[in-house]
């Protein structure tokens, strides 16, 4: 993805088994982002960082679960929840 997408741009999977960041050029603009389903009517937001995580970008994803009207908790990235 480094290869094809922007320097600013935020890597952000719902996706929970491709949080590997070998070879990655920016893994501080890795994370995850899991809702639940169904998206409109549950309010909880799971912001999920990474070690490598930026706080810069820890916050700019919480800003965007809020503006979507979303609970935001942040969690670990493990295996299962």
């Amino acid at each position: 993805m480094d290869a094809f997408s922007a320097d600013y741009c935020i890597f952000t999977t719902n996706v929970f088994a491709i949080y590997n960041t070998a070879g990655a050029k920016r893994p501080e603009q890795i994370i995850g982002m899991h809702y639940f389903s169904p998206v409109p009517s549950i309010s909880l937001l799971e912001v999920i960082p990474l070690e490598s995580t930026s706080d810069t970008i820890k916050a700019a994803k919480v800003k965007v679960g809020l503006k979507e009207g979303k609970t935001c908790i942040e969690v670990r990235p493990v295996l299962g929840f």
